[in-house]
């Protein structure tokens, strides 16, 4: 079941062509990781809220 929902997950993202993925779960945070580094997605940043929220204000604070 975990392999079945993790591949449909990456298979989303691929064809979303999104840079970073969010969650707020720190293990999906780890499945993802794993799934898109399978799939040869390596680019692809996967981030926790508060940590995408932080690089996301820091940014907006700098200019």
């Amino acid at each position: 079941m975990a392999a079945r929902l993790q591949k449909r997950k990456i298979n989303h993202t691929e064809r979303s062509h999104a840079a970073i993925v969010v969650t707020t779960n720190p293990g999906r945070i780890l499945q993802t990781q794993a799934g898109l580094k399978k799939a040869g997605c390596d680019p692809v940043k996967v981030m926790h809220i508060s940590d995408y929220l932080d690089t996301a204000m820091a940014e907006a604070l700098k200019g």
